[in-house]
């Protein structure tokens, strides 16, 4: 599950994933996609599967994650893998490769675009702010 271990960058994506998860959680149609979401990021689903563990039909889950959550399930999805990659990008070691398949997106160009869209700024760049990395902080 993503954790950030801060909460201002968690908050630029809109929601918390524990906030999420309670969202999730409390409406019963949307309680199988909380267990789907909770098995990390490298599990491979998407809209079909995230339908079937609600016993939904895939438009019907669209519409109810987004009445409840404000996202589509694809949304959702990309929201998580870059929260997660926020996460493997505070340690410094992490090459930027690995981040973005640990974090469970497909390609490098993808995780690039997903990742500037929701943050502002490619991994890259934020990487290199001295007061991202958790070495850098710790020595400050």
């Amino acid at each position: 599950m993503p954790t950030t271990g801060r909460r201002e960058e968690v908050r630029l994506l809109g929601v918390t994933v524990p906030e999420l998860l309670a969202k999730l959680r409390a409406d019963p149609r949307l309680s199988g996609l909380a267990d789907l979401v909770t098995g990390g990021p490298k599990d491979v689903w998407g809209l079909r599967a995230a339908a079937r563990a609600c016993g939904l039909g895939q438009t019907q889950l669209n519409v109810q994650l987004r009445r409840v959550t404000g996202l589509t399930c694809h949304q959702l999805r990309t929201r998580l893998r870059v929260l997660q990659a926020l996460s493997l990008l505070r340690e410094p070691d992490a090459r930027l490769i690995d981040v973005c398949f640990d974090a469970g997106f497909g390609s490098i160009p993808s995780f690039y675009r997903s990742f500037a869209r929701l943050m502002g700024v490619p991994p890259s760049s934020l990487r290199a702010r001295p007061v991202f990395s958790r070495r850098r902080n710790a020595n400050s």
